[in-house]
C-alpha cells in the first residue's frame, strides 16, 4: 500500500524545504511568470522541492502544469494513457493536500517568501478545516 500524504504532512515537508532556504528566500520565476518545479533537471520551486524529496524527477511533470491540474487530470478516470503517469503524483496525496499545496504555490508565485507561503497555507487549512 502506497503512502498517501494528507494536507499536515505535507505542510511539515514544505516548512523544513523552507527553513533550509536562505532567510526570507523568494522563489523568481524562470519564464513569463510561470513556476518550473524543475529546471535542468533540479527541482526549482517549493513544489518542485517536495516532489524531489519524494523520490520524483522532472520526467514525471507535464511542463507548465500546477499541482492542483496534475492531481485533478491523475485522478480523472478518463484521463487517458497520455496522463496515465500523472497517477503516480495524485495518488500520494489526499484531496486537502492539494488544496495545501496550491496555496502556497501561488503564494510563491506571487513573490511571498517560502516560510510565509507555507505558514499562510497552513493558518488557511486550519481555517477551512475549523482547526484551532
Amino acid at each position: 500500500m502506497k503512502k498517501v500524504y494528507d494536507w499536515r504532512e505535507v505542510s511539515a515537508m514544505l516548512m523544513a524545504i523552507a527553513k533550509a532556504a536562505p532567510e526570507g528566500f523568494c522563489y523568481s520565476p524562470r519564464e513569463e511568470g510561470a513556476c518550473l518545479y524543475f529546471q535542468d533537471g533540479k527541482p526549482d520551486c517549493i513544489i518542485g522541492h517536495l516532489l524531489a524529496k519524494l523520490g520524483f524527477d522532472e520526467s514525471i511533470v507535464p511542463e507548465k502544469a500546477g499541482i492542483f491540474v496534475i492531481c485533478s487530470l491523475g485522478r480523472a478516470k478518463d484521463a487517458g494513457n497520455t496522463l496515465a503517469y500523472t497517477s503516480a503524483i495524485a495518488e500520494m496525496f489526499t484531496a486537502d493536500a492539494v488544496i495545501f499545496m496550491h496555496e502556497v504555490q501561488s503564494a510563491q508565485d506571487d513573490g511571498m517568501p517560502w516560510i510565509d507561503a507555507v505558514s499562510n497555507a497552513h493558518h488557511f487549512m486550519e481555517k477551512l478545516n475549523g482547526d484551532r
